[in-house]
């Protein structure tokens, strides 16, 4: 369990790095991690802050509108393979692109390549941190993989940003209920049941 003061220094260098003061967001986490070397949270974070450290003064561009309409299009058919494969194009020009990542691992779910899976999640969170659908379909494909505490982190991280967010918050209660947590895995489930 974190304490007050980890939780308000996360949050802190949170903020920063949203702002866009990733140098400052970068000594922050490492501060915190100097101190508690063992902190997920604040290591996941601290790639991210480098991320944004390097691509700082970068766009972050998508494909045109026609290109990502085509890949949507092939995954709603159950494409997947042509998917992957415009996906992989895409990447070559729009290395930058979040979206087309995030793309790539739903297509390689479906295809059973777990090991692409989990690598265009991992790439997607970090080139847009905070997104609570890549943090969920990260945390899916860890628990799939059988990581379940780093998919417990996913979890709570996406519930944490969106709350109302149903998929990542049932996805949240059934991991912790593999982890035997059944009292927050139930408050979950009553949160849902709430909306």
């Amino acid at each position: 369990v974190m304490s007050f003061s980890i939780e308000s220094a996360l949050r802190k260098a949170d903020r920063l790095h949203k702002g866009g003061e990733f140098a400052a967001a970068q000594q922050l986490y490492e501060d915190i991690l100097q101190k508690f070397p063992a902190n997920k949270r604040a290591q996941l974070a601290l790639q991210r802050s480098k991320v944004g450290l390097t691509q700082k003064d970068k766009t972050q561009p998508n494909p045109p509108k026609y290109e990502i309409d085509k890949l949507l299009s092939l995954t709603k058919n159950q494409r997947y393979r042509d998917a992957l494969q415009l996906c992989e194009q895409l990447l070559a020009k729009f290395s930058n692109s979040a979206l087309v990542q995030n793309i790539r691992g739903v297509s390689a779910v479906q295809l059973g390549r777990l090991d692409i899976a989990e690598q265009s999640f991992q790439a997607a969170a970090l080139l847009q941190p905070g997104d609570p659908n890549i943090l969920n379909n990260l945390g899916n494909i860890l628990k799939e993989q059988g990581n379940i505490s780093a998919a417990l982190e996913n979890y709570r991280e996406a519930v944490r940003i969106r709350p109302d967010f149903d998929e990542a918050c049932q996805n949240y209660g059934m991991a912790l209920q593999a982890v035997g947590d059944f009292d927050q895995a139930l408050q979950m489930y009553k949160e849902i049941l709430k909306r």
